[in-house]
């Protein structure tokens, strides 16, 4: 595909996640959290605990032009997110899944990762901020 082609509107959208969404939803897992019997803030702790390194392997497979283990690590960055209440993060995950899957382009490609590894740091600022590995 001919990356091109791409105008700088579709850029710069990749990095406008949306504006209105918050990094971290407290009503939302607080949603979750009665749906799944107390689970969602355990799993919200075991992702901020594996964050970095999951960061850490989608850059190292983008760096290594690995797509399917890209794919893959996304995809699971992905799942991992729909029930812990971090709707800014879930979504640059899912951009970057799609566009993966539709093999887009390197510069789309680039700027969404971009947007995935702002994303992450800003919820583990959060995550620090708040101390939630710490809390029992």
């Amino acid at each position: 595909m001919d990356t091109n082609n791409h105008n700088s509107t579709d850029l710069a959208e990749a990095f406008n996640i949306a504006d209105d969404l918050p990094v971290i939803d407290i009503a939302l897992q607080q949603e979750f959290e009665s749906n799944q019997q107390g689970m969602t803030s355990e799993l919200f702790v075991m992702l901020i605990e594996s964050l970095q390194g999951d960061l850490n392997n989608i850059n190292q497979a983008h760096q290594q032009n690995n797509s399917l283990l890209l794919i893959d690590r996304v995809h699971y960055l992905h799942g991992a997110t729909c029930y812990c209440g971090v709707p800014r993060l879930k979504k640059a995950a899912e951009n970057l899944e799609i566009t993966l899957r539709q093999d887009s382009g390197a510069e789309q490609v680039g700027a969404l990762l971009i947007t995935l590894n702002h994303e992450t740091q800003s919820v583990l600022a959060y995550a620090k901020q708040q101390d939630v590995t710490n809390k029992s």
